[in-house]
């Protein structure tokens, strides 16, 4: 399983900060499994990581990628969210059409107020098994049509 030290997080953020948002057809699924970024599990030894400034640098990120959305010319709404994947150990963030009902997970989602949240929950690296809800950080696009 890919590992990460604390000084590549921001690197691998800055990188993903540049990439383009996949907008596609009107198929959730489909542009769901088309724009998911992670950032693989911090190594061991290395939870010192400075969560702050992960946190400022994923949130330019999703900025970066709302813009990206926003000026696709569809006027559709959509959403970039991020989440701590347990089981994984990964930040992920992604990106759907649509509002925050769209995104599509299996379990009920509680959307946090504070990207920090979910940064905190990755620099810990501990998996919620059995959790009944996942947290989740979304940054709406808003629609123009």
């Amino acid at each position: 399983m890919p590992v990460m030290y604390r000084s590549e997080i921001l690197e691998r953020i800055d990188e993903v900060m540049g990439l383009s948002v996949w907008r596609g057809g009107a198929n959730v699924h489909e542009v769901a499994i088309e724009n998911p970024e992670y950032f693989p599990r911090l190594v061991d030894g290395f939870r010192d990581a400075d969560p702050v400034r992960i946190a400022a640098a994923l949130s330019r990120a999703m900025d970066e990628w709302a813009a990206d959305a926003q000026s696709d010319g569809t006027g559709r709404p959509g959403v970039v969210y991020a989440w701590f994947d347990g089981q994984a150990g990964q930040l992920r963030m992604s990106f759907v059409s649509g509002d925050k009902g769209a995104i599509p997970f299996r379990i009920r989602l509680r959307f946090v107020s504070r990207i920090e949240e979910i940064v905190a929950e990755y620099v810990a690296g501990e998996d919620p098994v059995g959790a009944a809800e996942l947290n989740v950080f979304a940054r709406e696009v808003p629609g123009t049509a």
